[in-house]
C-alpha cells in the first residue's frame, strides 16, 4: 500500500543493465528505453523523467499482480543492500577507510541482514539433515551460535557435496587414524553448514566422555543424572530426591562464565542505591541457579553459590549481607526449583505478546507497577536486616500518575522524605520517585573516540570549539560572543535542537552572513557592537554541551541553563520552559495616539508582516524576555503573570481627555498571547 510501482520499476531499470534484469526474469516488469540514442539514463538524470517519458513498459504497472510486486520489491531491496554494503566508509585514527569485505561495521542494517541470512541458513540446514535421515534431538540457534544434539555417524561416513555416504575404505582409514565418531560427526556437519552459503563459515566443539562445552552462559554435556536429594533438611528445600534423580541419561548443563569476564559488578562502597545492590545480587544468584540443571548434584550448586559469594566478599559485602541475599533468592527459587524442564523454563513464544506490548507501551506504563518486584516478600535495607514488603494482593489506595526523577542521596533520604510528605498529605495521585545516579569516573575521564577531529566542513560552526561532536542529534548548545569575551564580558546564547548541531549551526551562520535582524545573535551585535562601518564584524563560536534522547529532558535542560545564567549578557529572547516570565518592556520615543497605533496594527496585519514587538525565530511557544530592559517606571501598572498560561489578563488603562504632553509611553508585550498594551505614564 502506498507504493508508486511506476517509479519502483524505473528505479530498477536505472540501476541494473538489461542483462541483469533478464537474468532475474524481470524483463516483462522492468521498462526499457524508447530510444537508444544519446546517453544512457542514470539516477543523476532522473529529473528528466518528470518532464519527458523515456520508458516503455512491457506490462503496465496497473496490471501488476501481487507476485509481480513481490519480485520488484525483492529487486529494490537487493539494490539498496548491495549499494550499502559496497559503499561503507569509516574513520579510524583520523583516516577514512572503505570497507572492502563483509557487512558494514556498526550499521543496524548489517544485523538485520545477518539475522535473515541465519534464519534462511537454518531452514536449509534442517532440510539437508532430513534428506539424509539424520535423527535430531535438539537444533536451535541464538544469533550465530548453533546448538545441535543428534546421533553420531558411523565410521566411514563422509559428505560428498550433496549427501552423506558410507565407504568401507574410508572407514578403515578412520579407524587407523583413531578419530572418534563424535569428532567425525562434527566434521561432517561443518561441511554441510559451509556448503549452504559461500559467505558463511563455521567452527564447532563437541562434548565427549562427559566433558562439557560452553554455550553462551552455560556448559552442556551428555551424562547421567546425579541429583542427590535436598540441599538441606526442609520439606520445601530445593533439590530432587535421590531415587528420582539418579540413573537416567540426559543433556546436562550448569552455569558458566568466561575466565576473562570481570568478577565484579557493584562495589559495596559505590553510590548505587542499596535496593539496586540487593536486586542485582538476588538476580545474579537466581540466574546462576536457573542456568543449572535440577538433575545436577547439590555439590555443583554449592560450588556455583560459593564462587559468587566469594566475589561479593571481594566487593566489600559483609557475611550477614550475603546471607540475607541468599535467603531472599531461596524464597523465590523454591517455587520452580523442583519443577521439570517444561515448566521450569518458559518458551519464548509463551510471552511473545506480552513482550511486544511492553516494548510498545513500556515508556508510558513502566512506572504504573506500584508494588516493588521482590522475590519471596523479603528485601534488605541499608543495615542488612530483613523487612517484610507489602503483599501484591494488598492494593494501595492511591494511583501513580507519573515518574519523577531525583538525584540519589545516601540511604535514599530525599526519596523517603518526598514519599512521606505525599503520604501525610493524603494525595490520591502520586509520583513514582526514581533515583538517578551521576556520571561515573570512567564517563568523566574516558573518551570513546580518542582521535576525535573536526569533520572538515567549512560551514560547521560546532567543530571550531567541539570537534567531532557535530553529528550528534538532540543536543543543547551554547553560542558565545567573541567580541564581548575580548572585552571581559560573558555573553551567551543557549539553544537546543532535535537535529545535528551542524544543521543548526549552519542556520545561525546563514543568519549572521545575511545580517538577519530576527536572529538574536545579530540583534545583540546591532545593539552592542555595530557602529556603522567602524564596528567589528559579528564573531561567535558554538559549543555542544550535552546530548539527550528525550525531547522533554533536552528542553528542560535548556530552560534551566537560561534561568540559571550568571554571566553579563544573555542573548536569548526565550524564557525557561513552562514558566511565566515578566513581559518585555519597550520605551517609545515619540507620542502616538491609540488610534494611530491601532491603525498601524491593522495595516501590518493586512500586509502579513510580523509584529515587530514579537519575534520568535523558532516559532515555539516560549515566553520572550530581555535582560537589558529598563526597570518598571510606574509600579502601579503591571500585568498579572501568575495567571494560568493561556488566560488573558486585561490591564485597566487610565482614561483622560487632557492634552498635557506625555513624557513617555510604555508598551507591555505579553509574548505568550502576542498582545500589546499601552499604558500612560502620567506626570
Amino acid at each position: 500500500e502506498g507504493v508508486d510501482w511506476v517509479w519502483v520499476a524505473k528505479y530498477v531499470a536505472l540501476c541494473w543493465t538489461r542483462e541483469e534484469v533478464n537474468r532475474r526474469e524481470l524483463g516483462e516488469l522492468v521498462p526499457y528505453r524508447k530510444s537508444k540514442r544519446g546517453f544512457k539514463p542514470t539516477l543523476l538524470t532522473v529529473s528528466i523523467d518528470d518532464k519527458k517519458e523515456r520508458w516503455r513498459f512491457g506490462k503496465t504497472p496497473d496490471k501488476y499482480t501481487s507476485e509481480d510486486k513481490k519480485q520488484l520489491m525483492q529487486a529494490l531491496v537487493e539494490i539498496t543492500v548491495s549499494a550499502t554494503f559496497a559503499n561503507h566508509f569509516y574513520k579510524w585514527k583520523g583516516q577514512i577507510y572503505k570497507q572492502e569485505a563483509g557487512g558494514p561495521t556498526g550499521l543496524r542494517g548489517t544485523g538485520s541482514c545477518a539475522k535473515i541470512s541465519m534464519d534462511k541458513w537454518l531452514e536449509i540446514f534442517k532440510q539437508k539433515l532430513d534428506d539424509n535421515n539424520v535423527k535430531v534431538y535438539i537444533l536451535t540457534k541464538y544469533v550465530d551460535d548453533i546448538l545441535l544434539v543428534t546421533q553420531n555417524f558411523k565410521l566411514g561416513s563422509y559428505w560428498n557435496g550433496s549427501k552423506v555416504v558410507h565407504s568401507k575404505s574410508i572407514g578403515a582409514r578412520h579407524r587407523k587414524s583413531g578419530i572418534s565418531r563424535s569428532k567425525l560427526t562434527l566434521d561432517i556437519f561443518k561441511q554441510i553448514a559451509d556448503s549452504i552459503f559461500q559467505f558463511l563459515r563455521f567452527t564447532g566443539e563437541v562434548s565427549e566422555d562427559g566433558n562439557p562445552i560452553a554455550c553462551l552462559d552455560s556448559q552442556i554435556w551428555g551424562g547421567r543424572q546425579d541429583s542427590n536429594g535436598r540441599w538441606y533438611e526442609e520439606k520445601d528445600a530445593p533439590g530432587l530426591d535421590s531415587e528420582i534423580g539418579r540413573g537416567g541419561v540426559s543433556v546436562m548443563y550448569k552455569f558458566y562464565k568466561k575466565p576473562m569476564a570481570s568478577k565484579f559488578t557493584i562495589l559495596s562502597r559505590s553510590a548505587v542505591p542499596e535496593q539496586s545492590k540487593v536486586s542485582t545480587a538476588v538476580s545474579e544468584y537466581r540466574r546462576r541457579w536457573k542456568n543449572t540443571s535440577p538433575w545436577c548434584s547439590s555439590e555443583i550448586f554449592e560450588g556455583i553459590t560459593k564462587e559468587y559469594s566469594d566475589n561479593l566478599a571481594a566487593m566489600g559485602y559483609s557475611k550477614k549481607w550475603r546471607y540475607n541475599a541468599i535467603l531472599s533468592t531461596l524464597e523465590g527459587y523454591k517455587k520452580y526449583s523442583n519443577c521439570m524442564e517444561g515448566s521450569r523454563n518458559r518458551p519464548g513464544h509463551s510471552t511473545a505478546i506480552a513482550r511486544r506490548s511492553k516494548n510498545l507501551a513500556g515508556k508510558r506504563t513502566w512506572f504504573k507497577d506500584r508494588v516493588k518486584e521482590n522475590i519471596g516478600g523479603h528485601c534488605v535495607n541499608v543495615k542488612g536486616h530483613q523487612k517484610q514488603t507489602q503483599s501484591k494482593t494488598q492494593g494501595p489506595d492511591f494511583e501513580i500518575e507519573t515518574p519523577f526523577f531525583i538525584p540519589h542521596t545516601p540511604g535514599g533520604i530525599l526519596r523517603s522524605r518526598l514519599s512521606k510528605m505525599e503520604e501525610e498529605l493524603g494525595l490520591k495521585g502520586r509520583y513514582k520517585y526514581v533515583e538517578t545516579l551521576g556520571p561515573t569516573v570512567g564517563d568523566l575521564l574516558v573518551r570513546a573516540d580518542p582521535w576525535r577531529e573536526a569533520c572538515g566542513r567549512l560551514t560547521c560552526l560546532p567543530c571550531i570549539t567541539s570537534p567531532g561532536q557535530c553529528n550528534k542529534q538532540g543536543v543543547v548548545y551554547c553560542i558565545t560572543c567573541i567580541t564581548c569575551k575580548l572585552e571581559g564580558q560573558i555573553c551567551e546564547y543557549w539553544g537546543e535542537t532535535a537535529r545535528t548541531s551542524t544543521d543548526r549551526g549552519a542556520e545561525h551562520m546563514r543568519d549572521i552572513r545575511s545580517r538577519n535582524e530576527n536572529s538574536p545573535l545579530i540583534e545583540h551585535w546591532l545593539e552592542r557592537h555595530a557602529n556603522g562601518d567602524e564596528g567589528p564584524e559579528p564573531s561567535f563560536n558554538m559549543k555542544v554541551i550535552k546530548s539527550f534522547r528525550s525531547p522533554l529532558e533536552r528542553q528542560c535542560f535548556e530552560g534551566h541553563k537560561i534561568n540559571s545564567f550568571s554571566g553579563h549578557i544573555l542573548m536569548n529572547r526565550k524564557g525557561e520552559w513552562g514558566t511565566n516570565l515578566p513581559p518585555r518592556m519597550i520605551m517609545e520615543e515619540e507620542l502616538k495616539s491609540e488610534g494611530q497605533i491601532q491603525q498601524q496594527g491593522q495595516e501590518r496585519k493586512r500586509r502579513g508582516a510580523p509584529n515587530p514587538s514579537y519575534s520568535d525565530d523558532h516559532g515555539r511557544h516560549k515566553r520572550s524576555r530581555r535582560d537589558d530592559s529598563p526597570p518598571h517606571p510606574h509600579p502601579e501598572v503591571r500585568s498579572n503573570q501568575s495567571k494560568i498560561p493561556g488566560q488573558t489578563e486585561s490591564i485597566p488603562m487610565p482614561k483622560t481627555k487632557s492634552k498635557v504632553p506625555i513624557s513617555s509611553r510604555i508598551k507591555l508585550v505579553d509574548r505568550q498571547q502576542n498582545v500589546s498594551y499601552i499604558a500612560n505614564n502620567l506626570i
